[in-house]
């Protein structure tokens, strides 16, 4: 029997400062999740950004973390 495939980890990079943000505004393309633990919303689209990451590997994918 097939197995399943073993879960990914997340690779969304960490955007901690606005200077790391600022640093972003030359690059040609990249996504920029903003996530916060606190809104059940922000945990399915987590789900929605995960999927968008194993279908465009080449693009870069930031998380910032917001809190309330």
């Amino acid at each position: 029997p097939r197995k399943a495939p073993e879960p990914r980890p997340p690779t969304m990079l960490p955007l901690p400062s606005t200077e790391s943000f600022e640093a972003l505004r030359d690059a040609p393309l990249v996504v920029v999740y903003k996530h916060s633990t606190r809104c059940p919303i922000s945990l399915l689209a987590a789900d929605e950004v995960a999927r968008f990451e194993e279908e465009h590997p080449t693009v870069p994918v930031y998380a910032v973390d917001v809190h309330d």
